[in-house]
């Protein structure tokens, strides 16, 4: 019976123990457990941390210079910025230059139009009908018209046919004519204005044409010159109003030369001969 209960003591003790161990290994496999999925979520985090290291480095590899490039990005727009603000400003002076190039055009043409509206049928006209009723060469007397005429005489349009004389007739059946190798002039005691003239070469072509104006003392004040065309076109109008010093004075004079014969006849030698139609005298 001691045996037996010795035995059973021991066989007792023994449960104990083995109680004792299996606690002990649960409690140990719960931890393992419990460590092994801490570990397997580390593992998680370290891969997708490695993930995205990788994916960074990959991105520095491609573009190494990135931060570089959008600097030098910024740059170049900042320069294209400034080139379009310096074109825009440039294009804006152009602009208001073009304008007030454009209005003294606009001006200088409404000027003009007001120069060319004067009709030569005004009564500053001169059309020179009603020197003589004869068809011969006649001298324009002094006081014609309130002026004094040196060397400038009238013919009718019939004499030469086919001449300047002809061709340069705008109104009326007479017109005035020169000789440029002889003085010419137009004067008077008081001032008067010129604004133009009707001119024809009589014989000739390329005839250069000089029209000069003094004052009350005998000075040049001004001057103008130009070249005639072929008689068969008809008649140039001389503007002096655009000239300028043709207002005010106290003696015309006009003078021709160097001609080429434009084979009309009559006096084709001796080509310096100018016909005057209608003068504007104010």
């Amino acid at each position: 019976r001691r045996e037996n209960e010795s035995l059973q003591e021991q066989l007792d003790e023994s449960r104990d123990n083995i109680s004792e161990e299996w606690q002990v290994d649960a409690a140990a496999e719960s931890t393992g457990k419990s460590l092994r999925s801490v570990i397997e979520e580390l593992h998680r985090e370290n891969e997708s941390h490695n993930e995205r290291v990788n994916n960074r480095i990959d991105s520095d590899i491609q573009d190494p210079d990135g931060l570089l490039q959008a600097n030098s990005a910024d740059a170049v727009l900042e320069s294209t910025v400034a080139s379009f603000h310096s074109d825009t400003e440039e294009l804006c002076r152009e602009n208001e230059s073009f304008h007030k190039q454009l209005n003294e055009s606009r001006d200088s043409i409404s000027e003009e139009q007001q120069v060319d509206a004067v009709p030569l049928t005004s009564t500053s006209s001169i059309g020179f009908d009603d020197v003589t009723t004869t068809t011969h060469y006649t001298h324009i007397p002094n006081g014609y018209r309130g002026l004094n005429w040196e060397n400038v005489r009238v013919v009718h349009r019939s004499v030469h046919q086919g001449s300047g004389y002809e061709y340069g007739t705008v109104s009326g059946d007479y017109v005035a004519f020169i000789n440029g190798g002889r003085p010419c002039s137009i004067s008077s005691t008081t001032p008067f204005s010129v604004a133009g003239f009707q001119a024809t070469a009589a014989w000739s072509m390329g005839l250069n044409v000089l029209v000069e104006s003094f004052d009350n003392s005998g000075n040049l004040i001004g001057s103008y010159q130009t070249t005639l065309g072929d008689p068969r076109n008809g008649p140039t109008f001389i503007d002096l109003r655009r000239e300028g010093n043709f207002e005010c004075l106290y003696k015309l004079k006009i003078t021709t030369s160097g001609v080429t014969n434009a084979g009309l006849g009559g006096n084709s030698g001796n080509g310096n001969f100018l016909a005057i139609g209608d003068m504007l005298v104010y």
